[in-house]
């Protein structure tokens, strides 16, 4: 068996190894706090199979691979005179000149007339593009409320509360609510029925 044999089978044997220690763990019924006997034997098996495979692969040549990583002016040394040596030992290359083959000559029977016409491509036609309108849902929107409108009662006049609302009553004198309008302060302006 060749020494890279030796490699893949020491790596067989750390996979069965931790197969096993897996199926014996899973299948296993432990104690708290206590481990079972067979998986501290395979656990130190499997810890034997990874020193076994790591020796081999340094022993195989992992050692020599990293020194010339490490040492790139030796590396280069050694691809120089491995060239070198490939062009003293390279068979020798015939100087004569190669004789140049004869120009063909064309044939002295014309061609038969085509009756078809050559074949033409169609430019390729491309639907413009369309996109689809764009369809979304109506926006729904919480109504708005508003609070009522409030001023200070003039004196002399009932609470705003009383004069605003959906159960609002109309006062005797057409005015339904009080507004800023009304009071010391007023100022003329349209009126908001006549708008005059």
């Amino acid at each position: 068996m060749t020494a890279d044999g030796w490699v893949w089978a020491s790596l067989g044997l750390l996979l069965a190894l931790l197969g096993a220690r897996a199926w014996v763990v899973e299948t296993g019924h432990a104690t708290l706090g206590r481990t079972p006997v067979k998986v501290t034997v395979l656990t130190g098996a499997c810890g034997l199979a990874v020193a076994l495979v790591v020796g081999l692969v340094t022993v195989n040549g992992g050692a020599r691979l990293v020194y010339l990583v490490l040492h790139p002016a030796e590396a280069q040394a050694l691809e120089d005179a491995a060239n070198a040596e490939d062009l003293t030992t390279a068979p020798d290359v015939p100087t004569t000149t190669p004789v140049p083959p004869e120009p063909a000559t064309a044939p002295t029977t014309p061609a038969p007339a085509t009756t078809r016409a050559p074949a033409t491509r169609a430019p390729a036609v491309r639907a413009p593009a369309t996109r689809a309108p764009v369809t979304r849902a109506p926006a729904t929107r919480a109504p708005v409320t508003r609070a009522p409108a409030t001023a200070a009662p003039a004196p002399g006049t009932a609470a705003p509360d009383a004069l605003s609302g959906p159960d609002a009553q109309p006062r005797p004198d057409a005015q339904a609510r009080p507004d800023a309008l009304s009071g010391p302060d007023a100022q003329a302006g349209p009126d908001e029925v006549s708008g005059t």
